[in-house]
């Protein structure tokens, strides 16, 4: 008669390996009820779990992310800065929320995401992020690289409305300085006030300052008339 007590035992070893089938059988079950999973059908999902300890760096600012991470459980803290280091917008991210997608276009991060709590994660370096998901000249790639164009836009703008009002005028005037050679200026101010989330007499102070500095000329439509002093106004 085997003794069911021996710890090396056929029993033991018996119930080992059920357990072990057991927790299988529970991760494919998580697997199936996550979106990756079930995308990654017939095959297995390339997504691996990891764990991370409060303040561990998942994401840094103005780089593009290594790893594309899936929360499982915990929080993640999302913040940008601006070149001073002045806190420009932060925001928390929970379970079912992906970062780092940016690796599949190689743009810098426009955040810096740092583990808030004890965090589970499914994650996947930059590699094998781009070869699961596959080449981007097709449809559902185009779509893909368009939405994530628009969505490090949006970040680009929220950016804009920290800070005092010359502040935020002065970044959106050297954005759009760097995104084309000619007027950074030709819409109306009506718009851009409703754009950075102000009043138009609260845009017209900001543009006046502006002028007075010598940061933007004083002739319509607005060029940029000393981009040093325009970025020191930008940024303190």
């Amino acid at each position: 008669m085997m003794d069911v007590n021996n710890a090396g035992g056929p029993a033991c070893l018996g119930f080992a390996r059920r357990r072990k089938f057991e927790g299988m059988n529970d991760v494919a079950a998580q697997c199936q009820e996550c979106v990756l999973g079930r995308a990654s059908q017939p095959e297995s999902c390339p997504f691996y779990e990891t764990r991370k300890k409060p303040g561990s760096l998942l994401v840094e600012q103005n780089e593009p992310p290594a790893s594309a991470w899936l929360i499982r459980d915990g929080q993640v803290l999302l913040r940008a800065t601006d070149e001073s280091g002045a806190e420009l917008w932060c925001a928390v991210r929970s379970a079912g929320h992906m970062i780092g997608l940016e690796l599949l276009t190689g743009a810098p991060s426009s955040y810096r995401a740092v583990a808030l709590t004890d965090v589970k994660a499914c994650a996947l370096d930059a590699r094998a992020v781009k070869a699961w998901v596959g080449r981007l000249d097709t449809p559902g790639g185009a779509l893909l690289e368009l939405a994530l164009g628009e969505a490090g836009q949006r970040g680009t703008e929220r950016s804009q409305l920290g800070g005092t009002a010359v502040e935020r005028v002065a970044r959106f005037l050297l954005l759009r300085q760097r995104e084309n050679n000619g007027p950074v200026l030709d819409m109306p101010q009506r718009v851009l006030a409703r754009t950075l989330g102000m009043s138009a007499e609260t845009l017209s102070r900001a543009l006046a300052r502006l002028r007075s500095e010598g940061a933007i000329s004083r002739s319509r439509p607005v060029q940029v008339a000393d981009s040093d002093a325009l970025e020191r106004l930008a940024y303190g």
